[in-house]
């Protein structure tokens, strides 16, 4: 598979799925195996593991690549983050 990481490895060959995470899309192949589907690489909003942060700083994304700058709320869901693709670990 092309750098997108699933969990369960089985899966209906020809039917698409949802990779883990959320938001690239694979084809089964037909070995029905997932780890030998085919991937978009899409860069993906990046998640982020707590609610707040302070207004201002600079934080890593849970993706440990991607960089996100706290709003004046705090609210870690409305930071702006870079959607560079990352490479799995």
């Amino acid at each position: 598979m092309l750098g997108v990481l699933v969990a369960n490895n089985s899966c209906t060959p020809g039917k698409s799925f949802t990779a883990d995470d959320g938001c690239n899309t694979c084809r089964c192949p037909e070995s029905g195996l997932k780890s030998q589907a085919a991937c978009t690489l899409m860069a993906c909003s990046p998640k982020v593991n707590k609610a707040t942060c302070t207004a201002g700083e600079t934080f890593i994304a849970d993706d440990g690549c991607n960089r996100c700058h706290c709003p004046p709320n705090g609210l870690k869901a409305n930071a702006g983050c870079t959607r560079m693709f990352c490479p799995p670990h």
